[in-house]
């Protein structure tokens, strides 16, 4: 599942250069799966909204007949979890969208400056993610590093295990494994584990354990103590700061 995102703008011309800005900025960080959707009205989009996910939602504030502001409203009361980025034409308003808690917005006049920014926060609290291709006895099998909870290795066999309870057992070692997911939230912890940050509960640095959202505990190695807490802590400030 690649990168999804909803642009809403009855401007088609505009929608079609935020999605090429957008999807050249996300490969210029490394990512190629992005996948965007354009909604030429509000209605649209919301119908849209029932039965697909996407991480950020671009709404354009000046639309006809129902405006950004009145899909922003209708998104947050229908309880739907996205990130919500204003796009305006009209640089007098943007105060008026803080009270829709948006993500960040966007200036038409200077869309390809503020483009460059939205991806860079997307991606700092989204995580660099990527499918990964493991071969489970002869047959491939493709895992979203966003679905992996933790590595453990075993001799020359690593097992790993996702957030749907499937735990997957392949022939490769740690450092090849490190190659295929580098740059994601799965970062060493241990000689023998690697830790999605996105599944942490707490860390508990005077017994060097990590205790994951399922309950279940794991060793923080000191060798790679320093460098995953700093990792995680950057981790949380992303979060904090964007969420």
């Amino acid at each position: 599942m690649g990168y999804t995102i909803a642009i809403c703008d009855d401007d088609k011309v505009m929608a079609d250069k935020l999605t090429a800005s957008l999807k050249n900025e996300f490969v210029k960080a490394g990512r190629d799966d992005v996948i965007i959707d354009y909604y030429n009205n509000g209605t649209q989009l919301l119908e849209a909204l029932k039965c697909k996910m996407y991480k950020a939602v671009l709404l354009d504030i000046n639309m006809e007949p129902m405006d950004g502001f009145a899909v922003a409203e209708n998104i947050g009361k229908s309880g739907y979890r996205t990130k919500i980025i204003f796009v305006t034409s009209h640089e007098d308003v943007v105060y008026d969208t803080f009270d829709y808690t948006p993500f960040y917005f966007i200036r038409k006049s200077r869309y390809e400056t503020y483009v460059q920014r939205v991806v860079k926060k997307l991606i700092a609290i989204d995580g660099y993610e990527k499918s990964i291709v493991i071969d489970v006895k002869d047959r491939f099998i493709k895992v979203d590093s966003s679905n992996v909870t933790y590595v453990d290795s075993e001799d020359h066999y690593l097992t790993v295990h996702t957030a749907d309870g499937n735990a997957y057992v392949v022939r490769k070692n740690m450092t090849e494994f490190e190659q295929d997911i580098a740059g994601t939230d799965i970062v060493r912890a241990h000689k023998k584990y690697m830790i999605n940050y996105r599944y942490i509960s707490r860390i508990n640095q005077s017994t060097n354990e990590v205790v994951m959202r399922d309950g279940e505990i794991l060793k923080l190695g000191r060798s790679y103590k320093d460098t995953f807490m700093k990792g995680y802590m950057q981790y949380r400030h992303n979060r904090q700061i964007y969420e």
